[in-house]
């Protein structure tokens, strides 16, 4: 049953009267659950899309570009409609090396492009601010950063209209790397900054605001007693003051990726993890209000898997974004749905013949949104950037 024949159906109902609202609604369903789709953009260089939102029925997708805009790489906005159907691309950045990792809707409507930049630096990575409107106008930028690197992860609009980012440095601090959080205006300025670790490596992954003002930050420390790199849960007040710190793994490595609130006022860490499998697994921790674990689960096979993205779907379950290379010939997408109470509803793995990767997905209605990049579509082996809608 093709297409053009159910919109016929659908059509000769209504003038005639003769369907029921029932009949109506299955057909349309039915259409909606043909309309799932993988698409590419960029060019013939190497392109990544990195984070996604919606807004009004339209879908922002951030990332990078070295085909379009400068050769050493920009951020790379593209707009497009439900369907995937590009509206416009665009770029931003200098001469130097521009990367976008974050795209954040404002409250006043508009859209924040966070990333790094390596402008003013010599090599080093600088904090990139982009605030522009949804039809990819400039409204301003801001850049900052030390002597060493910093990477920016993530922004909140905090409940007393700042702007906090989260990020890591090896510019100041107590270590080679240390938790970095700053504070902005809604114009962009600097207001206050602080950062947290010991001697160890320690960075921001991951931030929430909850009740009071207080915020939780998500990232890895190995410092603290770890005896390798481990999943780190800070909690502050409204003023950045520890309140207090805890750690989540094994005796190897973890690599923390996203925290998520769930409709139980618990919180969801979701990462990767060599505890079990030194080639790691996708790893997922499910904590109290205080921090306690209430559970842990892993999900992968005999290579490497990690996760990277997560969300609480409609249904109030789990969704689990993440990479695998023991299901596939070379790199799938992993996604796996479970209830809060830790049950496994569904695991599965898609992309490509060759290498697929979900940067990090999102909900809208009845479908699922993912962004990354693949190399499954290009004759020259350069990545592009990766779109897929996923039917419920």
């Amino acid at each position: 049953m093709n297409r053009l024949f159910l919109l016929s159906v659908l059509t000769f109902c209504s003038v005639m009267y003769s369907c029921n609202d029932d009949d109506v609604v299955e057909e349309r369903v039915y259409l909606e659950k043909e309309s799932g789709f993988e698409k590419t953009y960029g060019g013939t260089e190497s392109d990544e899309l990195n984070s996604i939102v919606e807004q009004q029925n339209f879908l922002y997708s951030l990332g990078y570009t070295n085909s379009l805009g400068d050769m050493n790489g920009d951020f790379y906005l593209v707009k497009t409609d439900l369907e995937g159907n590009s509206i416009w691309e665009k770029t931003f950045g200098s001469a130097q090396l521009d990367v976008g990792y974050r795209i954040v809707k404002s409250t006043d409507g508009n859209l924040f492009l966070l990333g790094a930049t390596e402008k003013a630096n010599a090599g080093n990575r600088d904090i990139q601010l982009y605030k522009v409107d949804t039809d990819g106008n400039l409204i301003w930028e801001k850049s900052w950063g030390g002597a060493g690197q910093e990477i920016a992860e993530t922004l909140i609009e905090t409940s007393n209209s700042e702007i906090l980012i989260a990020a890591t440095t090896s510019s100041i601090g107590n270590g080679g790397r240390d938790i970095y959080l700053t504070w902005l205006s809604a114009q962009g300025n600097i207001l206050r900054e602080k950062t947290y670790g010991r001697s160890g490596d320690d960075g921001a992954s991951d931030l929430l605001e909850i009740e009071n003002g207080k915020l939780l930050v998500f990232g890895y420390t190995s410092s603290y007693g770890a005896t390798s790199r481990d999943f780190y849960l800070l909690q502050l007040n409204a003023n950045g003051d520890s309140l207090w710190g805890k750690r989540y793994g094994g005796n190897d490595y973890e690599e923390s990726w996203r925290i998520v609130k769930t409709k139980n006022n618990n919180y969801l860490l979701h990462g990767h993890s060599a505890k079990t499998d030194p080639n790691h697994n996708m790893y997922s921790v499910l904590v109290d209000s205080l921090g306690n674990t209430i559970w842990e689960r892993e999900y992968g096979g005999s290579e490497h898997d990690g996760g990277h993205s997560a969300l609480v779907n409609a249904n109030g379950n789990f969704i689990l974004l993440g990479r695998s290379m023991s299901f596939g010939q070379q790199r799938q997408m992993l996604f796996v749905e479970l209830s809060e109470s830790g049950n496994l509803i569904t695991q599965e793995d898609f992309g490509t013949a060759k290498n697929d990767w979900g940067n990090e997905i999102i909900e809208v209605g009845n479908s699922y949104y993912i962004v990354g990049h693949s190399d499954g579509f290009s004759d020259q082996g350069d990545n592009d950037g990766y779109l897929m809608r996923k039917l419920k």
